[in-house]
């Protein structure tokens, strides 16, 4: 699972980790990887470290290719944001073909309506 976002508050990192954990202890350690840079990012990488979650990682800000590269290797495309304002990345991740798993906010219904898995 890949997200692609600034680790700050509002992209809440921490529920990213809570979804590994639960997706781990359900299915075995599923591959997480959050991609991008922010105020947060070294908190966040600790307390995964400290939640033992071996499986999530953080490469950071990565090139376009690179970036391009994750998108394709991954089966599902998570946004843990609690608000948006057009959603690019989402975006990004349909035109790989990835289904989109975000919470019900009112961009998704407005830009994506059906496309997107909403909880």
């Amino acid at each position: 699972m890949i997200t692609v976002s600034r680790l700050e508050p509002s992209k809440r990192p921490q529920d990213f980790l809570d979804i590994a954990e639960r997706v781990a202890h359900a299915l075995g350690p599923v591959e997480f990887v959050w991609v991008g840079e922010g105020n947060l990012r070294k908190g966040i990488v600790e307390e995964a470290k400290d939640r033992s979650l071996s499986h999530v990682s953080f490469p950071g800000r990565l090139d376009d290719n690179s970036k391009d590269r994750l998108f394709r290797s991954s089966d599902v495309y998570i946004s843990t944001r609690e608000s948006e304002g057009f959603a690019l990345t989402v975006g990004e991740a349909f035109l790989r073909g990835l289904p989109c798993v975000v919470y019900d906010l009112p961009v998704y219904s407005e830009v994506y309506d059906d496309f997107v898995l909403k909880v």
